[in-house]
């Protein structure tokens, strides 16, 4: 489920920003044309009878966009489809700062002899020394490697006479449904497009590449959502001209588990009684609820609807998105500066990738698995740790810092410095104290292992949450960062430490009693 849901939120992040749902050329014509000659495969022939077939509606999605690429590790180019007898092959150029000019260089990819079916995986831009380290377009060649046409419009001849003036385009793009950093470019191979007419037929399906182990420029990069829990990780889509791509969620809303997430996105961790009516959830796990004599709460908490709570935000009813803390109501990560390495979630600071695993080749960044730095690169003000593959701080490659450090400037420093914990917590060891847990999930660290909730409803509750966070998802890659917290057990409370030796001790002989006499009913 968690790979369908990114996949479906990389091709949404493809198609963010294209210019319109279809393509219309200066001479007023829509492109690709519906009913071009019936002896021909059209592109909606051609999509639809691949196996497995791309579910793309080749007219409503058609776009001149993305034009330009970043190149990555492991890119192939394979020609899937030539409706033209005319032959032209395929070419790669770094982009001019010029929008208009056209390239000086153009590097061939696959000759103009190449046979439908035929796969270039040869070819890897991103170590080839003529790569100037930016994005490439892609350049149509025929006679001898002569470029006819280009990937971006504004590069190929303007119509200047025409009813919408304007340059034309000449080849569109379609991003795959099925595969990640994959393309379909789908070109008109007649040269002679001019500043009046143009020589071609509008079909698009003249020569069609289909290339992977690319991306869109301005696509992929983790960015803040602006939502709450879960909803908050995205990756940015692709980037028109100068407006930057918008920031495309990776996770849906979903009902809320005993995990230690926000599954629901509303800004509160663990909250609609995941665990049954009996159960509390105390750090992702289920315990029993608090209540009455057996299971009482600490000083300065009462117990709230089975939640041991600040007895200053009893019975404060927040709106949704924030959190009671110290009696008010507010967002739940206000005024909070996270120690570093770490982001604020729901009002818990936390590593967004503590609890993420990726795949071999992959790394975690801000809670998302990317490709590594070597074939990616990284951002602005940011170096490659090749041993890692992951971005970090310049100056940082290579260094490993010990538990409750982080490397700052080069050097191995404290990685509290510089944090303000949420409602007022201490930073300790690299890390928030349980204050920071928000009214509601009260951290239980220290509390004696007490009568669960029954084995039904506890199997239940943790069968769900184990299946979220399944090895293949959820366990940690980063053995320098700040260890995750360890799933509570015991009651839904938290002893207070100066009581611990003798209340902890009668609190447990009573506990033990009630499990046994409920053992024996």
């Amino acid at each position: 489920m968690r790979s369908a849901t990114l996949l479906l939120a990389l091709y949404a992040l493809a198609r963010v920003n294209v210019a319109s749902a279809q393509v219309i050329e200066p001479n007023g014509l829509e492109v690709p044309v519906q009913s071009p000659q019936s002896s021909e495969v059209t592109l909606q022939d051609y999509f639809d009878g691949r196996t497995p077939a791309e579910p793309i509606d080749a007219w409503r999605e058609a776009s001149a966009e993305p034009a330009t690429f970043s190149p990555r590790c492991g890119f192939e180019a394979e020609l899937v489809l030539s409706q033209s007898s005319a032959r032209a092959g395929l070419a790669w150029y770094n982009v001019p700062s010029d929008p208009n000019a056209a390239p000086s260089l153009i590097y061939q990819i696959m000759e103009e002899t190449t046979q439908t079916g035929a796969v270039v995986s040869s070819s890897q831009i991103r170590s080839d020394p003529s790569y100037a380290g930016g994005f490439i377009g892609f350049a149509l060649t025929k006679n001898g490697g002569k470029p006819i046409y280009y990937s971006e419009a504004s590069r190929n001849a303007h119509c200047t006479s025409c009813t919408q003036p304007g340059p034309w385009k000449l080849m569109l793009a379609y991003p795959s449904r099925l595969e990640s950093n994959a393309y379909y470019l789908a070109w008109e191979d007649w040269e002679g497009a001019n500043e009046s007419s143009w020589p071609d037929d509008g079909d698009f399906n003249d020569k069609v590449f289909r290339l992977s182990g690319v991306r869109c420029a301005g696509g992929g990069e983790p960015c803040e959502t602006g939502l709450l829990g879960v909803c908050a990780q995205g990756l940015t889509g692709c980037s028109t001209g100068a407006a930057p791509g918008e920031c495309v969620q990776l996770e849906a809303a979903s009902p809320e588990l005993c995990d230690g997430l926000d599954n629901d996105c509303d800004g509160q961790i663990d909250d609609d009684k995941p665990c049954g009516k009996d159960g509390a959830c105390v750090n992702g796990a289920c315990v029993q609820a608090c209540g009455g004599v057996e299971f009482p709460c600490p000083n300065g908490q009462v117990c709230e609807d089975g939640q041991c709570v600040d007895t200053i935000c009893a019975g404060v009813i927040c709106p949704e998105g924030q959190l009671c803390s110290q009696g008010v109501c507010r967002a739940p990560c206000e005024d909070v500066v996270c120690p570093l390495g770490q982001v604020c979630r729901a009002g818990v600071c936390k590593d967004p990738c503590a609890a993420v695993s990726c795949k071999a080749g992959s790394v975690c960044r801000l809670g998302a698995c990317l490709e590594g730095c070597q074939c990616s690169g990284c951002p602005e003000g940011l170096a490659c740790d090749a041993a890692s593959g992951g971005c970090v701080e310049a100056g940082c490659e290579g260094v490993d810092c010990a538990e409750g450090q982080a490397c700052s400037k080069g050097a191995c420093v404290d990685a509290c410095t510089g944090a303000k914990c949420p409602r007022g917590a201490e930073c300790t060891a690299g890390r928030c104290s349980a204050a920071q847990q928000p009214t509601g999930v009260t951290q239980a660290t220290d509390a004696p292992k007490l009568v669960p909730v029954s084995p039904a409803d506890a199997g239940i509750a943790m069968s769900m949450a184990a299946a979220t966070q399944a090895p293949s998802a959820r366990s940690s890659v980063t053995a320098s960062r700040p260890a995750v917290m360890p799933a509570a057990v015991g009651c839904g409370c938290h002893v207070a430490q100066s009581q611990r030796n003798t209340r902890a001790l009668a609190l447990l002989t009573l506990c033990l009693f009630v499990w046994r006499r409920r053992r024996d009913m």
